[in-house]
């Protein structure tokens, strides 16, 4: 073999070597990640989920009176949060200015509570818990889950 062949082979073999390393390296990283001890047991996700989300938003599955939980139906996964029958509930609107709040996005920078006008407020108690199946809900949280607010879009109807 020539100088250049011999070169050419070892730099093959080096970046191969790179690439299998750094791929085990990722795969090593993600099975010893701790588990986030973060979450409190006031906000129980399911065991694939660590991360903390602000605002929780989704339908309403059902409400469990002895328990006071609420499930919320997400996108990806069905959560309970404590929810007790005297909590503030705001009573959002189905749109505003044309824009469906359900799709909105809502920004929240640090410290923000959402707000969202003609919105009014009452408790859990004083609305009828068997027509809040699949109205959709909006939970927002401290970085401590404690909840901030809750809102629920048409709890009227």
């Amino acid at each position: 073999m020539t100088k250049t062949s011999w070169f050419s082979f070892f730099l093959v073999a080096a970046l191969l070597l790179s690439f299998f390393t750094l791929s085990f390296l990722r795969l090593k990283k993600n099975q010893t990640a701790p588990a986030d001890s973060t979450v409190s047991e006031n906000y129980q996700l399911s065991s694939s989920s660590s991360s903390f989300e602000p605002l929780l938003r989704g339908k309403i599955d059902h409400y469990d009176h002895e328990q006071q939980l609420l499930y919320l139906q997400t996108d990806e996964q069905l959560l309970s949060f404590p929810l007790s029958l005297t909590s503030a509930i705001y009573c959002w609107p189905t749109a505003q200015n044309g824009i469906q709040i359900s799709e909105a996005y809502l920004p929240l920078g640090p410290g923000q509570v959402i707000y969202i006008e003609g919105e009014s407020k009452t408790t859990l108690d004083q609305l009828n818990l068997a027509q809040l199946a699949a109205k959709y809900v909006f939970l927002q949280q401290d970085q401590n889950h404690q909840l901030v607010k809750a809102a629920i879009i048409n709890c009227y109807e």
